[in-house]
């Protein structure tokens, strides 16, 4: 890729073992969600599934993608904007599972939860990409932003449906495949919706990280917190802690 010049659009293209990795967490975080929140209603089986769905499956997904996507242009990432996008896709994944747990056999909970879980996925998604530093402002396609929105929202109830309703280890597989592959839509249409338009200067951040390494380092912290809350919830059928 050529060095741009300001004014120019900046070219990009995905590192497709990057792309493949955020589809594995996407899909690895998914299941463990499913599993976590199978039975419902108890209050214990929603902050295991927002850490889960939101923190891993949507959040880590969100910046190893992200790592995915390579410009001739020096990135780093703002650490309030990303620390607080994980917050928003935690707590608000978690309000969406206790809104569908008050009665996931009917459908309006279902829809208001996914609706809010959506909501954050997709203010998490934005906030993320607006913490970019790098030398370039982002042109945004309307129309490609709210095919995300619809995306997310979707995703999210069919996500809440899978979570009450799949009881077998094959069906909870196939679903987080589903899951991943939704998940992985809503933020690679999220990306298309930007263009990268190179400027002069870069305002950067007083705290930002960077590095080659930081999409793996994502991945590897992703797996540990969900082996973390297998144990802590016996997912797979193994009694749950009274």
């Amino acid at each position: 890729m050529n060095s741009p010049v300001v004014g120019a659009i900046v070219e990009y293209q995905y590192d497709y073992a990057l792309v493949a990795l955020s589809f594995l967490i996407s899909v690895l975080g998914s299941y463990v969600a499913l599993s976590l929140a199978a039975g419902g209603k108890d209050q214990d089986r929603v902050f295991g599934p927002a850490v889960a769905l939101g923190g891993c499956a949507i959040w880590s997904m969100h910046f190893i993608g992200m790592a995915a996507y390579k410009t001739p242009l020096y990135v780093s990432y703002a650490i309030f904007p990303a620390v607080l996008s994980l917050a928003i896709a935690i707590v608000i994944t978690g309000v969406g599972f206790r809104l569908a747990a008050r009665g996931p056999e009917q459908i309006r909970n279902l829809v208001v939860g996914g609706a809010v879980i959506g909501a954050g996925v997709v203010a998490m998604h934005y906030l993320g990409m607006l913490g970019l530093d790098l030398r370039a402002v982002i042109d945004w396609n309307w129309l490609t932003i709210g095919a995300s929105v619809v995306i997310a929202v979707v995703a999210a109830t069919v996500a809440l449906w899978l979570a009450f309703n799949v009881k077998s280890t094959s069906q909870r597989l196939a679903a987080a495949v589903v899951m991943g592959v939704a998940v992985c839509a809503m933020h690679y249409t999220g990306m298309a919706a930007a263009t990268l338009v190179c400027v002069a200067e870069v305002s950067r951040s007083a705290y930002s990280v960077d590095g080659p390494y930081l999409a793996y380092l994502i991945f590897f912290i992703a797996l540990i917190t969900l082996g973390a809350s297998m144990v802590y919830g016996k997912v797979g059928g193994v009694p749950r802690p009274a």
